[in-house]
């Protein structure tokens, strides 16, 4: 019978994963043939799916302890979770691994696997873990230009500089920890991470008309978000009345072209 892995949820025959596993889990028992080496018979399981879903070592020690440290970060990561009730139970396979995990779920991974690099920095530096550039490609994150940061997330997109193809480079710590909650690099990360960046609450109704990622730019790296001109009058960018002023002089120009 064909039930679904109590990892990461595509099909798995009932019954694979060894008895010590079973009962330590509490579950069924259905689990791939790729998630059986995760040794589910053996402590820290979970702990282990949750840095194979980070594409980290398995049994980093600095990585276990900060997933134990950050609130959220195992939270419903096991396809059959016996914490959980709505996941307990019988559920159908499902595609593609892991791709029950919440965005949430995701933002805390990401936030114990920069925890887990920073301790890792400090240990190997005797001292408390420093700012470094990027470690290859364009020297500033690609989104808010930075040049220095705890941490750096490698990525590869085309989506941050129209024109000029597709770009691999990295994000700095911030701009990480915003693509986790956001999902993916587009607008709707460089929106949010100036927004956050100020101060100001983010909606996915929030816009900021001309903004650009620093790989779009020609600016030098530096602080973040240099390159974009503050505005010193009228309200905050990205604010309900910055999008009522736009919104009023996209008409008045409309009118103006109507009118001629």
């Amino acid at each position: 019978m064909r039930a679904a892995c109590s990892f990461c949820g595509v099909p798995a025959d009932l019954g694979t994963a060894p008895a010590a596993g079973r009962a330590r889990l509490d579950l069924d028992a259905a689990v791939c043939a790729a998630c059986m080496t995760l040794d589910p018979a053996r402590p820290g399981a979970a702990l282990r799916a949750a840095a194979r879903l980070l594409g980290a070592d398995e049994d980093d020690p600095h990585l276990r302890e900060a997933l134990l440290d950050e609130d959220g970060a195992l939270d419903g990561l096991l396809y059959g979770d016996p914490g959980d009730p709505l996941s307990s139970g019988y559920r159908a396979p499902q595609r593609a691994p892991w791709g029950h995990v919440s965005r949430q779920t995701r933002a805390a991974l990401g936030r114990a696997r920069d925890r887990a690099q920073g301790r890792r920095a400090a240990e190997a530096g005797g001292g408390p873990a420093g700012e470094s550039p990027p470690p290859s490609g364009p020297p500033a994150c690609l989104v808010c230009g930075v040049g220095a940061s705890t941490s750096w997330r490698p990525v590869t997109t085309a989506a941050l500089a129209r024109g000029r193809g597709t770009l691999t480079g990295h994000l700095c710590a911030g701009c990480a920890a915003v693509l986790e909650a956001v999902g993916a690099v587009g607008p709707t990360l460089v929106e949010r991470a100036y927004s956050e960046s100020r101060g100001q609450r983010w909606t996915e109704a929030t816009r900021v008309p001309g903004l650009t990622a620093w790989a779009a730019t020609d600016a030098p790296p530096g602080e973040p978000w240099a390159w974009v001109a503050p505005r010193r009058e009228g309200p905050a960018p990205g604010s309900v009345e910055a999008q009522v002023a736009d919104l009023r002089a996209q008409v008045a120009a409309l009118a103006e072209g109507a009118a001629r």
